[in-house]
């Protein structure tokens, strides 16, 4: 369900921030919790961007849809 899905969001973002690899937010549109990277530093290259996507994946992988460990 929707409430599920944003609360996973929400615990991935979680999970990252106090792993403190990567800096990732939540936010909402249309009423929805949605992951939220902001890259601001000019020496970001694409793999920093494909590292966060793989981090993202498995930390997505290591929560269940209630936003507990799996």
């Amino acid at each position: 369900a929707a409430g599920d899905a944003d609360g996973v969001q929400a615990e991935i973002a979680r999970r990252i921030q106090l792993g403190g690899e990567s800096f990732l937010t939540t936010t909402e549109v249309d009423g929805r919790t949605v992951l939220r990277a902001c890259f601001i530093n000019p020496l970001t290259r694409d793999s920093d961007i494909d590292a966060l996507v793989d981090l993202v994946v498995r930390t997505g992988e290591a929560v269940d849809g209630d936003g507990r460990d799996r």
